[in-house]
């Protein structure tokens, strides 16, 4: 069971006992857990996104993997090999240079819910729909990607198809729908005329460039108003071995040294989380020493954003950032304040 690789008393992991019953890739893993220490309430999450919660997109990914590797259905059954894959199909349209409106007609089409024959014949609609051609619109857009892809001016190439598609299903909804045959060189010319108006109106949004400034001045460090004391923390962190250390600095309002600490060969799996563990350790050390009135810099936007309320908080962090909570009620004020690097 879990428990038994826990410490009650210190609510650490039992290394010994993880490193001894594990591989050293799976123990290194569960070391890298945080352990919160006042008893953060369980519940459910939603293991395949980073905050715990259900989202179709990342459904839709785990259904695309799963795919992949065979375990929903046959295996690659809709990327064959050799030929271009459903995910580089996705990719082609949606990083095409072309407004958005466009490559959502793109994406309609290769998704098979254009309002085409074999979809119309579906619907409730009195239409006349058996003189229509028909083609299999997502093979006909991969087998064109695997011809211009390589191309010099493949990017140049996938944006006039773009466009060419769209003003192809313009004239051809003129004639389904209102019975008006359009022009084909009016359709030319009203093609060359919407790929100059996106490149000219593209060109006009691009940023002009900034003339050269003088090197910011490194911001130094400030003493906390009157009555408030200000603690300084920091951290590092090995991908490789999912480990750092943090460290911390307290001072009062006259800027004098009041504590300093740190702890090193800590498990963690990411810089964020060490980064926050390094605030748990400065934020214990007050509540150990009675001291209040904190204010707390850290060069963590993103875990200053999540203590602060601006961001949600990744669902492997709970643990942590519940207890920063919990040490925050036993003080008087606390504030968390976000100070880059000098």
């Amino acid at each position: 069971m879990v428990h038994e690789l826990i410490d009650p008393l210190l609510k650490t992991w039992k290394e010994d006992v993880i490193n001894r019953c594990f591989v050293p890739d799976e123990a290194r893993c569960i070391l890298s857990i945080p352990i919160n220490k006042w008893g953060c309430p369980d519940k459910l999450i939603w293991h395949f996104s980073m905050h715990g919660q259900y989202t179709v997109r990342s459904s839709y990914e785990l259904a695309l993997h799963l795919q992949r590797n065979g375990e929903l259905g046959h295996k690659g059954a809709s990327e064959a090999s050799g030929s271009y894959s459903q995910s580089s199909v996705w990719k082609s349209f949606w990083h095409a240079d072309a407004p958005p409106k466009l490559k959502a007609f793109i994406w309609r089409g290769c998704s098979n819910i254009l309002a085409v024959r074999h979809n119309l014949r579906r619907r409730p609609l009195q239409l006349d729909v058996n003189n229509l051609a028909a083609e299999d619109f997502i093979s006909t857009w991969r087998y064109i990607m695997t011809m211009i892809n390589s191309s010099e001016h493949a990017a140049e190439a996938i944006q006039w198809f773009v466009f060419g598609l769209w003003r192809i299903w313009k004239a051809r909804n003129s004639v389904v729908f209102d019975g008006v045959q359009a022009d084909p060189a009016e359709a030319v010319h009203l093609l060359l005329q919407q790929v100059s108006e996106y490149r000219i109106a593209k060109q006009n949004l691009q940023p002009q460039p900034l003339q050269p400034a003088s090197s910011p001045v490194p911001q130094s460090w400030c003493k906390p108003p009157p009555g408030f004391l200000k603690v300084n923390c920091d951290a590092a962190w090995s991908a490789q071995r999912l480990c750092g250390g943090v460290g911390w600095v307290i001072r009062d309002s006259f800027g004098l040294l009041l504590c300093a600490g740190g702890q090193g060969d800590l498990h963690g799996s990411s810089a964020l989380m060490m980064e926050l563990l390094a605030i748990r350790h400065a934020l214990s050390e007050c509540s150990h020493f009675h001291l209040t009135n904190v204010i707390v810099e850290s060069d963590s936007q993103m875990g200053i954003s999540m203590l602060n309320g601006r961001v949600t908080v990744d669902s492997d962090l709970e643990g942590i950032v519940f207890d920063i909570q919990q040490l925050v009620a036993s003080l008087s004020r606390v504030s968390f304040v976000f100070a880059p690097r000098g």
